[in-house]
């Protein structure tokens, strides 16, 4: 008999307030949210999915001439994902219709064919002309570090950001310390160079991270944490945001989540068809891998043959491909649809994710508004949580999930705020150096920014890299033009630094995809694209067509074992000057730091060999290489700019 452990967890309802808009009570952080003037410059927003927190952030623009006179006052909503943005932005349309409201990325822009010098010209374009802006931290931070910099019109980066007068971040809870680095450095950057314009920002998130209070606090910003008040029963002055949820937590064997999420879905089709799917009702299955899921579509939509079955991941969404309408049954997925959209389900499958986070946002899918709901979590490890939930019949959602954190059910990801520094001194030099064109507004930022008042590692790392700048292209030029026999090995290393800096543009991990036509999927006609790592590791390339003037590599058939991958890597030291250190095997790329490490030595190795060692360039070289080591402290894989992928067995014959 399977083991299990069933919970009853009460419904929710937010308190209300007696402010209202539009003839509806607010809720706490809409009430406060319409009175921004009162607020500080950084705003923590902390309530769980279903209360209305993001209605609340253009809140501050409506209220700054009353309800009905709107001001000129812009907001920059800076969503996580294209799929929260969207929604976002058909929520605002419905009920801010007086609000100019527009979404800025990636897909817009191409749509409206602003590419090359024009991208810039747009986004400045689109800014102006709305209220409302809705994008995502990629574009925020290829601006800010100096992506659109080729321009030699291009307006500064501060004459972007000035035309806002306050930033939100949602569901900040996703981004690691280099990315929450990112954000300060604007934050810092505003304050700095548009020191006449008082910038405010807004943290949303139903897992808000404890750390980020203090370490904001640690820059001298003001803070003001909001968060929404939730009861356990329906009184005239409440909302209810969740109905009753029923949490059974299934036992499983070690490492089989995925597998038994497909095993429960086929094993017990009948009971899922006649109680859990109806016109009312949509299942979902949240799958920790995308190549588990991709193993089991075929057959899962051989088994529901007879029902809409749609699926929300990378996969799809890499190429603008969504399927979740309003008839869909069945919703297969991934961790993409962790975050803030709501899928209208009443069942879940799934793991309790990486972290405490992933798991409440999981949690938040389903049973949303007056709807009752079920979640099936499979778990290898039952007894703590037989031991801390044993004879609760109903628990109230807060107490439940008090116990998931007291217990360390499920473990929550740490957030090292120490590492913040070391990124901020490099953004800060890239700031400075590339985004930054005019003289005199670099003069003024190097002045206000005040490096030396930092912490150890911000200025350390912030020195580092003006160190190196000056030996390449200042040091190392002077020797080069009283003996050009070292020209090639100049220009060589002057590529390696701009590519290593470039690698700063990318909020997330930049990466190689290919386009291609999955063979074995009943929808194999349609094109995709998505990572060609992914693609090498798990499945097999077997040809090659021409769609469109455009090559698709077709695929099919899943490997037994993961393939090993030799990646070509432009940005260890130093780059092609150094040709065998551009090689990382997969081995290597799970400790970046020392792979770094290993080359940097080794090419001071061969730069202070007797035969090397005598002449200025050389000399130079080895002072270059001793600051370069340092580097290590940042080398993440969002350093890693890889140029192609190998399989392994191809790369070795």
């Amino acid at each position: 008999m399977t083991e299990q452990v069933k919970i009853k967890i009460l419904p929710q309802y937010v308190k209300t307030d007696e402010q209202n808009y539009h003839g509806k009570k607010l809720h706490g952080i809409q009430a406060a949210m319409l009175e921004y003037n009162s607020l500080p410059e950084v705003v923590i927003l902390s309530a769980p999915t279903g209360t209305g927190k993001s209605l609340s952030f253009p809140f501050p623009i409506i209220s700054n001439k009353g309800y009905s006179n709107f001001s000129r006052m812009r907001c920059m909503i800076i969503s996580p994902t294209n799929a929260l943005i969207d929604d976002m932005f058909n929520q605002y349309k419905q009920q801010f219709n007086n609000l100019k409201i527009a979404v800025l990325n990636r897909k817009k822009l191409d749509e409206i064919n602003a590419r090359g010098l024009k991208r810039w010209e747009e986004i400045l374009n689109i800014v102006s002309d709305n209220d409302v802006i809705i994008t995502n931290p990629d574009l925020i931070n290829w601006a800010l570090f100096g992506g659109y910099s080729f321009s030699r019109k291009q307006y500064q980066i501060n004459f972007l950001f000035s035309k806002i007068d306050y930033f939100v971040f949602d569901e900040y809870h996703l981004y690691d310390e280099e990315q929450i680095a990112s954000i300060i450095s604007l934050m810092i950057t505003n304050r700095v160079l548009i020191a006449a314009r008082p910038f405010k920002y807004v943290f949303a998130s139903a897992t808000p991270e404890p750390k980020l209070k203090e370490l904001l606090q640690s820059y001298g910003f003001k803070i003001k944490e909001l968060v929404e008040k939730i009861e356990n029963s329906h009184s005239e002055d409440s909302r209810q945001i969740h109905g009753k949820l029923t949490v059974l937590f299934r036992k499983i064997d070690q490492h089989d989540g995925d597998n038994s999420i497909t095993e429960y879905l086929i094993g017990n089709r009948k009971k899922i068809q006649e109680k859990y799917i109806d016109k009312n009702h949509k299942v979902l299955a949240i799958y920790d891998k995308m190549i588990s899921l991709r193993k089991v579509k075929k057959d899962i939509l051989e088994n529901y043959s007879d029902y809409d079955i749609a699926e929300e991941s990378g996969y799809l969404t890499k190429n603008s491909s969504k399927e979740i309408l309003p008839s869909t049954q069945l919703i297969l997925a991934t961790n993409k649809v962790e975050v803030g959209v709501n899928l209208d389900v009443s069942v879940c499958l799934m793991q309790s994710g990486k972290h405490y986070s992933n798991f409440i946002q999981r949690m938040g899918r389903v049973a949303r508004g007056e709807s009752n709901g079920i979640v099936i979590v499979f778990v290898e490890n039952i007894n703590p949580i037989q031991k801390v939930f044993a004879g609760n019949e109903s628990i109230p959602y807060y107490d439940f999930m008090q116990k998931i954190i007291e217990y360390k059910i499920i473990g929550e990801k740490n957030f090292y705020s120490e590492k913040v520094s070391r990124y901020l001194g490099a953004y800060f030099y890239i700031i400075q150096s590339r985004s930054i064109k005019d003289f005199a507004t670099r003069q003024i930022f190097r002045e206000k920014i005040k490096i030396d008042e930092y912490e150890g590692d911000t200025k350390f790392m912030f020195y580092t890299m003006v160190f190196i700048y000056k030996i390449i292209f200042i040091d190392l030029s002077e020797i080069n033009k009283k003996n050009s026999s070292y020209s090639w090995e100049l220009k060589a290393l002057k590529v390696w630094w701009v590519n290593f800096l470039n690698t700063f543009r990318f909020f997330r991990n930049s990466s190689l995809t290919i386009k291609f036509i999955d063979l074995d999927m009943p929808d194999g006609q349609q094109l995709k694209e998505y990572s060609f790592e992914w693609v090498l590791t798990n499945r097999f390339i077997v040809g090659e067509r021409i769609v469109n003037n455009e090559k698709y590599f077709e695929i099919s058939g899943f490997r037994q074992e993961k393939n090993e991958l030799q990646f070509i890597v432009e940005t260890f030291p130093l780059g092609k000057l150094t040709e065998e250190n551009r090689y990382l095997s997969q081995k290597e790329r799970w400790d970046l730091k020392s792979a770094f490490l290993k080359r940097t030595v080794k090419c001071l190795a061969n730069w202070s060999s007797e035969s090397r060692s005598q002449d200025d360039f050389s000399k130079k070289m080895i002072e270059l290489l001793n600051k370069i080591i340092k580097l290590r402290m940042i080398f993440t894989s969002k350093r890693l700019m890889i140029s192609d992928i190998n399989e392994y067995s191809n790369f070795i014959t």
